[in-house]
């Protein structure tokens, strides 16, 4: 089986040329194209994710979710764009490097509210 997987890699390699690689989308693309008879499961895509990839804040934000017509909610994360001049919306993969939490407590005099007030200030 592994043998399977180096030579999905080896065409993808040489189907994208020389590194290094900005745009892990193509990248996506290009193994998808290449992938003859191997599923591309979430996991497996991830694995391969965390072996041959970095992170580069310059490189281009990659897309978890693409979906046809206008139904963008900056809300929930769904930003509208233009494909071939027609609109649609994408969800980009979040950085997990830049989550935060915050403890909150729920009594706070001013509720959830003044813990954020004092907080900007």
């Amino acid at each position: 089986m592994m043998c399977r997987w180096q030579d999905l890699i080896d065409r993808v390699a040489a189907a994208l040329g020389a590194g290094p690689h900005h745009d892990y989308n193509a990248f996506l693309d290009a193994l998808e194209l290449h992938a003859q008879g191997i599923k591309l499961i979430t996991k497996r895509q991830k694995l391969i994710q965390a072996t041959l990839t970095e992170r580069d804040q310059a490189a281009a934000l990659v897309i978890k979710n693409h979906t046809r017509g206008d139904k963008a909610d900056r809300l929930y994360g769904r930003f509208a764009v233009n494909f071939d001049g027609k609109p649609d919306t994408v969800e980009y993969e979040p950085d997990t490097e830049l989550r935060d939490t915050e403890q909150v407590p729920l009594l706070e005099p001013g509720g959830i509210a003044a813990v954020f007030q004092r907080g900007l200030l």
